[in-house]
């Protein structure tokens, strides 16, 4: 299903939104932003700046942006594939008790 003008003109304000409270050191922000790189929406989809977003949101000790960014180095999305680097984003996330990053922590040690 494609989104209509209006909604793609939300989803462009938004992410200028996004992009400004970021650059303001809204970190939250950076994620949101990260989230809409990954999807497109009123951005160019873009992998690369979304991990780079989420590596800014994990740096500064948002859980959700370590686990975002653990699922992009598991799989080689806009990053090289690296399950290390994953497993340890993955326990950044835990230990902040984020729980889809132990999931994805547990996951990972079970296919060891």
């Amino acid at each position: 299903m494609s989104c209509t003008k209006d909604e793609d003109n939300d989803y462009f304000e938004a992410a200028e939104f996004y992009q400004k409270s970021c650059d303001m050191g809204i970190i939250v922000e950076c994620y949101s932003l990260g989230q809409y790189y990954f999807e497109g929406k009123g951005v160019k989809q873009n992998y690369s700046k979304s991990a780079e977003l989420f590596q800014k949101s994990c740096t500064a000790r948002l859980a959700s942006g370590c686990t975002l960014l653990g699922i992009l180095y598991t799989n080689g999305v806009g990053v090289n594939k690296n399950t290390i680097k994953a497993l340890e984003l993955f326990g950044n996330a835990c230990d902040m008790k984020d729980q889809h990053g132990c999931d994805e922590y547990a996951e990972i040690k079970r296919s060891e």
